[in-house]
């Protein structure tokens, strides 16, 4: 019998004034990994301790040494918590596999740096009880949990913690370091204003905006927040020689399809690691007056939240699966009609499965074939995922300058060159040989970066 993979350590540590609880809700939705999640000096169970930049550095580790022979080690970090593992991996060099800043891309210097130095003067004056008050509301507003709401007694360790961040924790500190590195921040987060400087200063770096999110993302958008945590395993598996395929797809195109189909054919030939994301042709044409899918009643909503929901609960793996089971019969056969044997005729099991097959009477099935809980098709007609739907199709459209569709493919190469592209479209599915001469052609295109568009 062969032995079980080991499970990645992920390592996370929390912002200012929160502790080990901040990651309470990651642990169930990352079950893939071993998830453990700190307490800094001056902070949760070790607040009577006196913060420093060194036992905060220690204290990361620790973590990371706890690790078994052979045991992958992500480490992720929320605002002073994701400065302090940037500072651990300058100074630990080797020991990681992937990092992860949440909410720490900010070069703390200048007017930024200002800002916190006149808080912490402020907090003296004002009280820490005070200052927990109406910090906690201004949480409460943005949409976090009443027992995610940390009290007063964090505040006693602030102006230590960000004195360490002001005078060591510098962008220069990626360049040194030896894993890939993920910059999350949320669409108005004040610490996300030298991304670009931050990215470019790692050798693998990967820039995630979450639509619509604060500073408080870990806490206010854990679904995204864990989807990004779930890429960054993933990344640390793939091979060294693979290329990294981003696939964003709106499940009911059947042009989408067939990119799929190819790239399965493609897979077969050369190493790849694919991830797949949601993409929707709704959300795409909302605004439009005209509607180029003849959708008036809102129906393509439906399976664009059922596999966000999946998406989201249970990552990318298990909405290729669902993906998959929506477009196959039982017996694997495709739903699309096609005829596979170029003779001009169809079984009669692929006729009954043509592209008008009932897709609402599919998706509990579909689900129970994945493995899946059948209650994820109620998603379809929640509105609970749409803010998670829409996070996910932007970050694929936003990677294109040009007029879209379904679907979006972010190419990565084995040196970490990386290229989006709308499609490839393609009708009808091409053979082995076809396919591999597409895939060739457009990771050619990835190291040609004055190619803006190319229309057939």
């Amino acid at each position: 019998m062969s032995e079980s993979p080991i499970r990645p350590r992920l390592v996370l540590v929390h912002g200012t004034r929160m502790d080990a609880s901040e990651w309470a809700a990651y642990p169930p939705l990352l079950p893939e990994a071993e998830v453990v999640a700190v307490d800094l000096p001056g902070h949760g169970s070790r607040l009577a301790e006196e913060f420093t930049g060194d036992a905060a550095v220690e204290t990361i580790r620790a973590a990371v040494d706890g690790a078994r022979p052979g045991q992958p080690v992500l480490l992720a970090g929320h605002s002073l918590g994701g400065y302090l593992a940037m500072l651990y991996a300058d100074r630990h060099r080797g020991t990681l596999d992937a990092l992860v800043l949440i909410g720490s891309s900010a070069e703390p210097v200048g007017p930024l740096a200002g800002i916190y130095r006149r808080f912490a003067d402020l907090l003296p004056l004002v009280g820490a009880e005070r200052m927990a008050r109406t910090s906690n509301a201004v949480m409460r507003r943005l949409g976090a949990d009443e027992e995610n709401l940390p009290g007063a007694e964090g505040y006693a360790a602030l102006p230590a913690a960000w004195q360490v961040v002001f005078d060591e924790c510098r962008v220069s500190l990626l360049e040194n370091v030896d894993c890939p590195v993920f910059l999350v921040n949320g669409q108005f987060d004040q610490m996300r204003v030298h991304a670009r400087r931050y990215a470019k200063a790692g050798a693998d770096t990967r820039v995630v905006t979450v639509p619509r999110a604060t500073h408080l993302l870990p806490i206010t958008h854990v679904d995204q927040v864990a989807e990004v945590l779930r890429e960054a395993l993933a990344a640390d598996n793939a091979s060294a020689d693979a290329w990294g395929v981003d696939f964003w797809l709106d499940p009911t195109c059947p042009l989408t399809r067939h990119t799929a189909r190819w790239l399965k054919q493609v897979a077969e030939q050369v190493p790849l690691e694919v991830t797949w994301r949601v993409m929707s042709l709704s959300v795409l044409n909302e605004h439009r007056e005209d509607d180029p899918e003849g959708d008036p009643d809102g129906y393509l909503w439906i399976p664009a939240r059922i596999a966000t929901a999946v998406q989201t609960g249970h990552g990318s793996e298990a909405l290729g699966a669902f993906y998959e089971a929506l477009w196959t019969t039982p017996d694997g056969a495709e739903r699309s009609g096609e005829d596979p044997t170029g003779d001009g005729e169809q079984s009669p099991d692929q006729s009954a499965y043509g592209t008008e097959h009932d897709w609402l009477a599919d998706f509990r099935a579909a689900l129970a074939r994945c493995g899946l809980p059948s209650s994820l098709a109620d998603a379809g007609t929640s509105t609970k995922h749409d803010e998670a739907l829409r996070a996910s199709h932007a970050e694929g459209v936003d990677l294109i300058d040009a007029e879209i569709g379904t679907p979006i493919l972010r190419l990565t190469a084995p040196d970490g060159t990386r290229r989006a592209f709308f499609g490839p479209v393609l009708d009808p599915v091409p053979d082995e040989a076809e396919s591999l001469a597409v895939w060739e052609a457009l990771t050619a295109l990835v190291g040609a970066p004055s190619l803006r568009e190319l229309k057939g």
